[in-house]
């Protein structure tokens, strides 16, 4: 009975890795389209996805307490940016060299992208740790890091298209 549940969770997981591939990956409340190459490690939050290059991708997506209709609210908004870019730039100070520096853009949908990002070096080992946050109108929070190795310009401009086009769902 516990190997049947094993595979029948494997079947999920592959079934819904290959929907995400198709029409790009629900995560609670917000949709990314997720280029070729991507795969979903974990369907429940945090979610964990796999970059095509073998970066780590954590998304936490929250609903604030004063999101309760999904009405636009420009000051639950601003807080969240507010908190969101002080607990980013902490997060990236201790990660490492900083040197994607903090910015912010307003999307199309009123959203607003915040990202950051570090080098990490170690003893045998170097990489980056981007973040990027997205705030929606009403106040709805996503968390997305990525960890990987490679050139964080070049992965920092793939996962800034890929956020940037993010939708946020009813």
């Amino acid at each position: 009975m516990n190997r049947l549940r094993k595979v029948i969770a494997a079947v999920a997981l592959a079934a819904f890795s290959l929907i995400c591939a198709a029409e790009g990956v629900q995560l609670g409340s917000l949709k990314l389209d997720l280029p070729e190459g991507f795969s979903v490690r974990s369907a429940k939050p945090p979610f964990e996805l796999a970059g095509p290059t073998g970066e780590k991708v954590l998304v936490t997506v929250m609903r604030s307490k004063a999101d309760t209709s999904g009405e636009p609210n420009p000051d639950e908004q601003a807080k969240m940016v507010s908190f969101g870019r002080g607990f980013l730039r902490k997060q990236a100070e201790r990660a490492g060299n900083l040197v994607v520096p903090s910015a912010n853009e307003t999307l199309s949908d009123g959203s607003i992208l915040v990202y950051i990002g570090s080098e990490t070096s170690g003893l045998f080992s170097s990489g980056y740790f981007l973040q990027y946050m997205l705030v929606s109108p009403s106040g709805r929070l996503a968390f997305i890091t990525v960890e990987g190795k490679g050139n964080i310009g070049d992965d920092h401009a793939r996962y800034l298209a890929v956020v940037g086009k993010a939708t946020w769902l009813p």
